[in-house]
């Protein structure tokens, strides 16, 4: 004897297991061609991207290779300016040569003259003139320290002709205002400082 009673009827049970897997058969298939159709989308796109790339990597190439032909074309007409430019050059370093050999070196000179200028003393300027010589400008606080660097000038093997333009007081800042003219021993004085 059945303990139980079945009030559903087979066919109605069956018919509903099968709507359910039809179902989810179609959903499948939709996402699976949906997947290929991107796919296919994406490839297209990217082969689009692809033929537009090497159209102008095409154009850059054939720029490039007009603008060689350009410079070469360039090139071949500017070889005697750069035989005058190098002929130029080369003048222009043999007058230098000249220059620095019959010039004096400043370094050296402004060592020379940062030995000589007594404390106290502070030069503001230091002016060269080839004609008239050197101009030293400056201020301490006393007329006794002008003094002092007037007779370190003299003594120095650097310079000759030590005059005095002016030492004045300046009573706003509280200092002696002083301007100095010398010349040079000797115009070669780079051969000269070479030897000390």
């Amino acid at each position: 004897m059945k303990e139980h009673i079945n009030l559903f009827q087979p066919n109605l049970l069956e018919g509903r297991v099968q709507s359910k897997s039809s179902r989810r058969r179609g959903w499948i298939v939709a996402s699976m061609s949906l997947s290929i159709l991107l796919l296919i989308a994406f490839y297209v796109d990217d082969e689009k991207k692809q033929i537009s790339l090497k159209r102008e990597v095409d154009a850059i190439l054939q720029q490039r290779e007009q603008l060689q032909q350009k410079i070469s074309s360039l090139t071949s007409s500017l070889t005697p300016i750069d035989n005058i430019l190098e002929e130029t050059t080369l003048k222009k370093s043999r007058g230098l040569e000249s220059l620095l050999k019959e010039n004096i070196v400043w370094s050296r000179v402004l060592v020379e003259v940062s030995r000589i200028v007594p404390e106290g003393v502070w030069v503001t300027q230091f002016e060269n003139n080839a004609a008239e010589g050197v101009r030293v400008d400056g201020f301490t606080l006393s007329y006794q320290k002008v003094t002092d660097l007037i007779s370190s000038m003299e003594g120095s093997p650097l310079f000759q002709d030590v005059l005095l333009d002016f030492s004045r007081q300046n009573p706003a800042e509280r200092r002696v205002d002083f301007s100095i003219h010398a010349k040079f021993r000797n115009i070669t004085y780079g051969k000269h400082l070479e030897k000390e």
